[in-house]
Formats: structure tokens, sequence, C-alpha cells
């Protein structure tokens, strides 16, 4: 019994599609652990908390806080359901739906050991412990704003990371089965290329879904984790001071590492399925229109739903991402720009 072909397709299939995601994520957390200096010299403002204007800017900070981790939890909530429940509907048998939700835990697991084990060190503290203890932690009242943002952080590092990880699942259920090999390697059997078509246009309608998602996941988490790293800022009665716009750029760069960052793990979720499917889809094409490639490739392409641009998933999440990018990142983007050509 040749065991190779069923290797490599469980490989393939249910562990390099969440592996490459989790190398980045670590590998993104083991750079910023490295990048980050603790206890940077911001001295935090020398505010009077009873003070209208600081009381009215810290409420607003506050809610825009809080408003922002609703939407984050919502979407995240909403968008790991979504990608479950399409998910195990395409897993056709107990065996694959079993293998679904094994990958799926030691996923979890994975995700949030990356997340939680590898530093207990308070996120803010990466930023300046400083300014956020002689702001939010001084600011006076219940409850303490500090350990406020504490639970806030917790659940904000809980509820997303889960919900991207049910989605990188759900990724996996749309690698091309040997299945649908076998009908495409049929060149001589109009049905079953029909059905093959068939089959990688609904991967291709659900992987853009997932790819949507995932994008609002994204764009709402970086807007979350803006508002709660800005909060600080309400207690600098004068914006222009030299430790606010130090603190602002200190905020603006970590936002912008870890977008990119968190677009290299969409990337490496979505592009290797991407190029598969699209592989498959040009196969077709071929044995429907001949070797040579041409404008009757794209249109027959179009017609059966099969065309799929690799490039819309880097471009997607790039063009999110840029509001929340300092200049500096620019070299970083365009590296970015060219990864989708390696799939085209």
């Amino acid at each position: 019994m040749n065991l190779q072909p069923k290797v490599k397709q469980l490989v393939w299939g249910n562990f390099l599609p969440v592996l490459a995601p989790v190398l980045v994520l670590v590998v993104g957390f083991g750079l910023m652990s490295w990048v980050n200096v603790s206890g940077l010299p911001i001295d935090a403002p020398k505010s009077e908390f009873k003070s209208a204007t600081i009381i009215g800017q810290e409420s607003v900070a506050r809610y825009w806080t809080g408003l922002t981790l609703l939407l984050m939890v919502v979407v995240s909530i909403g968008a790991g359901l979504y990608a479950m429940v399409f998910a195990w509907n395409a897993s056709s048998d107990e065996s694959s739906r079993g293998r679904f939700i094994v990958t799926l835990g030691l996923l979890i697991a994975v995700v949030l050991f990356a997340i939680f084990g590898l530093d207990d060190t308070s996120f803010y503290e990466y930023l300046s412990l400083k300014v956020f203890s002689g702001t939010l932690g001084a600011y006076p009242g219940e409850p303490n704003r500090l350990l406020m943002l504490d639970h806030i952080i917790d659940l904000g590092n809980t509820v997303p990371p889960i919900a991207a990880a049910i989605l990188a699942t759900a990724v996996c259920t749309l690698v091309p089965d040997k299945a649908n090999a076998l009908k495409l390697d049929a060149s001589g059997n109009q049905q079953a290329r029909d059905e093959a078509a068939a089959q990688i246009a609904l991967q291709i309608v659900l992987l853009k879904r997932y790819l949507g998602a995932a994008s609002l996941v994204l764009l709402i988490g970086l807007t979350h984790m803006k508002a709660w790293r800005d909060w600080p800022l309400a207690f600098w009665p004068n914006a222009t001071d030299k430790s606010a716009i130090a603190f602002q750029q200190l905020v603006d760069a970590s936002i912008s590492y870890q977008a990119v960052h968190f677009v290299c793990i969409l990337a490496a979720i979505f592009l290797p399925i991407a190029y598969r499917l699209k592989t498959q889809s040009m196969r077709l094409a071929v044995l429907e229109h001949g070797e040579q490639i041409g404008s009757s490739h794209a249109t027959w392409l179009s017609n059966k739903g099969l065309s799929l641009n690799t490039s819309e998933i880097t471009q997607r999440a790039i063009a999110i991402i840029s509001p929340f990018l300092v200049p500096a990142a620019g070299p970083a983007v365009e590296i970015l720009k060219k990864i989708p050509e390696m799939f085209s």
C-alpha cells in the first residue's frame, strides 16, 4: 500500500495551511519582543485629573475603546461562526469533520500559547509603563482604569485569535481533494470536468468569503488596538507637548509593525490555497481551450466562476492597514505587494 499520496494530502490539507500562519505568528511576536524596549523615558503628563477638559477627553477615549472592543468581539464571533458553519457543511464525511475539529483544537491551543505563554509581560509595558501607570493607573475612581485595560487586552487577545484560527482551519477544507484531481485528469470526460469546475468555483467563492470575513476582523482589530493605545493621550492637556508627541510616535510605530505582521499572517493563510485553486482552474482552462494561454482562457474562467487573482488577497489587506502605517513602513508594504507575484 502506497501511503505517500495520503500522507502528502494529509500534511498539505490539514497541517501545512495552519502551520504557515502559526510560524509567522510566533516569529512575528519573537521579533517584536526584540525590537520593543521597555522603560522608555517618556514622562507621564502632570495633569489635573479634576480638570473638566481631562475628564471629558478621558471619557471619550474610554468609551471609544469600549465601543471598538464591542465591535471587535461581535465581528470576531460572527466571522468565526460564519466560517465554521460553511466549513462544517463542506466536510462531506465524519472523518473529514473529525480532522477539522482536531486541527481547529490544536491550532487554537498553539495560537493562545503563542500570545499568552511566550511572554507574560503586559502589552502596554512595552509601550511605556511609566505613561500608562501615570495616567490610567493614577486616575481616581472605580474601577481602576489600568485594571480595566488589563481585562480589555485579555479579551482582545482571546476572541480575535480564536476567530482567526477558525478561519485558517476553514480555509484548509478548500484544499482540492484527490477525487477532484482525478476528474481533472479525465481529459476526455466532459461531465467529470464540469463537476470539477463546479466544485472549484464553489471553493473560490468560499475562499473570497473567508477572506472578506478575515479582512473585517483585521480592520476592526487594528482600530481597537489603536484606540486603547491612544487612551493615555487624553491626559495631556496640550497635544503638542514633547512627551505626548513622543508617545504618539511610539504608538503609531507599534501599530504599523503589528499591522504588517497581521497581513503576513493573512497571506500565509490564504495565498497557498489560492495558488492551488488557481492552478487547478488553469488546468481546466487548458483542457477546454488548449495549451496556448489567451483571452479565451480568461473569458472561460470568468464565465465558470473560476477566475482568481492571488494579488487581490494581499492588496486588499494592504488597503485596510494603510491608514495605520507610519511613513517608515513604506518599504515593507512594497515587499508585501510583490509577494503575490510568486503565486501568479
